[in-house]
């Protein structure tokens, strides 16, 4: 389906924060209820979906062609699809079998994301940060060895203002430092 850049001239009116958060979660072991509620709490405004598979069986509630329809009606939530975000599929698949180490993994993501394919990707991001409250979204549970937390410091390398804020299942948020 891509991203809806379409939407993004609505946002041009606004004036952007100054000081700006991005929310990051792995959908995993999140149920429904608890997660859209979560996002009603911290008006947060807009998710940005950074899977590869979005429609993979494994997605449960997030599942693209149900959950844009969730997000909107259960959280007044826009979705974006950033695909250019996800990582590659062969460097997830090496690193999941322990072909390659994590250090090998962000190596290579961080290659990709700085890449001239994904400079149209971080920029709709960013400016979709500057005038939305915004969550990244993945799958992994955990923060730390996931793309969603090199994806997030890549940005606070471009923004230096941004707070990044990691949420767990327990809806615990834990602020990057």
């Amino acid at each position: 389906m891509g991203n809806q850049i379409g939407n993004l001239s609505c946002l041009s009116r606004k004036t952007a924060k100054l000081n700006f958060k991005i929310y990051t979660c792995g959908f995993t072991k999140w149920s429904a209820l608890p997660f859209f509620e979560y996002l009603k709490q911290n008006n947060i405004t807009s998710l940005i979906d950074i899977r590869r598979f979005p429609n993979s069986q494994l997605a449960g509630f997030t599942k693209q062609n149900n959950f844009r329809y969730f997000l909107k009606e259960l959280s007044n939530c826009a979705y974006y699809h950033f695909e250019n975000l996800a990582p590659n599929t062969e460097d997830f698949k090496q690193y999941r079998k322990k072909e390659i180490t994590w250090e090998v993994f962000a190596s290579r993501y961080n290659k990709k994301i700085s890449s001239e394919n994904s400079k149209n990707e971080i920029e709709n991001l960013m400016f979709i940060a500057k005038n939305e409250n915004i969550m990244l979204l993945c799958s992994e549970e955990h923060h730390e060895f996931c793309h969603r937390n090199l994806l997030a410091a890549h940005l606070k390398k471009i923004e230096n203002n941004l707070k990044i804020w990691h949420v767990n299942s327990s809806r615990v948020a834990k602020e990057s430092r």
